[in-house]
């Protein structure tokens, strides 16, 4: 068990956050240029995702566990794709460090994460504030009210 949590189990713990919110900002930013091409960014990570989530390979628990039962694959892809509950300690130096990385599978879960799943939280949050910005016109609305409610001369202040 880790004494301390580290800063890769910070990181990981929070990959939600740190992929969806700058996206978020980055589709608002992008609704300056009206792409309509960036609603549909989230395409590719989403298949992406749903291939490593349909092939992802699990042992079988016995020699008479056959395909048939799909629920306990859905389950540990679910674990290995979303899933938080990351125990990553501290590491002192790099030899810890790369013994932490070859022994401690929620290391190698965290980075799966991170190159699969984040993709996929970026992708959605940028096209779905693409989407909005387009649909409802939001970067228009934000400027006409930021004119009118700036005082236009100096003796209005």
């Amino acid at each position: 068990m880790p004494t301390e949590s580290s800063g890769f189990q910070f990181l990981f713990s929070h990959i939600f956050e740190f992929s969806f919110i700058p996206a978020l900002i980055a589709g608002l930013a992008n609704a300056k240029f009206e792409h309509k091409a960036a609603q549909y960014v989230w395409l590719v990570p989403t298949i992406v995702l749903a291939y490593k989530f349909v092939t992802f390979p699990i042992p079988p628990r016995s020699v008479l566990d056959g395909a048939s039962s799909v629920f306990p694959k859905f389950s540990a892809a679910f674990h290995q794709y979303f899933a938080g509950d990351f125990l990553i300690a501290e590491y002192r130096d790099w030899g810890d460090f790369w013994e932490m990385i070859g022994s401690n599978p929620d290391m190698m879960r965290g980075m799966t994460q991170l190159q699969v799943t984040a993709p996929f939280y970026a992708g959605v949050g940028y096209c779905l504030t693409a989407w909005l910005a387009l649909r409802f016109q939001v970067l228009q609305k934000l400027v006409e009210r930021a004119k009118s409610g700036w005082p236009t001369s100096p003796q209005s202040l």
